[in-house]
């Protein structure tokens, strides 16, 4: 039995990782600044849990999230400079560990993403081998308090729209002017950014 699974573990994760490629998997023109204050200029790629790497000055240097501040990238892929911070964080309400959150807008309204893949085997009428495994990405939004803690965030059109409280609808309004969707990483962030502006005033 035990030489029966072998290939297929291999099999299944050859399968997995030969799906698409998403952010996480480049290169990107950036910066990290470290908890030394260094700051560091190159190509860096970060995973989504607690390490990045930057190639600068002909060498690869690896980092945790402990000891880093905060990096930059240029990402071709979304066409976005995207800023990522690390920040404690208990996933069980356990102990606080740091975890590198993407800034997506700060204000009133303070909000953090992290991605996250969902994988899914191909529904068949027929039996398949290897079976077809399917990756997407999925972002999973978080709220930083004043207070600095951070808690999860369903993040459908319908609990933004209860966050905006009195702002609700002028936010409405002009998501449905720019045409924005509340489901785009992106087009969510000018919806808050634009919330943020009007409690600003």
């Amino acid at each position: 039995m035990k030489t029966l699974m072998i290939p297929f573990v291999i099999l299944f994760t050859r399968t997995l990782t030969s799906a698409q490629t998403f952010p996480f998997d480049l290169w990107h023109q950036g910066k990290v600044i470290t908890v030394n204050k260094d700051t560091i200029k190159g190509l860096v790629k970060y995973d989504r849990e607690n390490f990045l790497q930057i190639k600068h000055d002909e060498k690869t240097e690896i980092y945790n999230s402990s000891k880093v501040i905060s990096f930059e990238i240029r990402d071709l892929s979304y066409k976005q400079d995207r800023q990522f911070f690390s920040l404690p964080y208990s996933t069980r309400g356990e102990y606080k560990t740091p975890f590198f959150f993407e800034l997506i807008s700060s204000g009133k309204l303070t909000v953090l993403s992290r991605e996250m893949v969902e994988t899914k085997t191909a529904s068949s009428s027929h039996i398949s081998y290897p079976p077809k495994i399917y990756r997407s990405l999925v972002e999973k939004y978080f709220l930083l308090k004043e207070n600095g803690d951070i808690d999860a965030f369903r993040g459908k059109k319908k609990d933004w729209n209860e966050l905006f409280s009195l702002r609700s609808n002028e936010v409405r309004n002009y998501a449905k002017q720019h045409k924005l969707d509340f489901s785009k990483k992106y087009q969510l962030k000018q919806i808050i950014d634009y919330y943020n502006l009007l409690e600003s005033k």
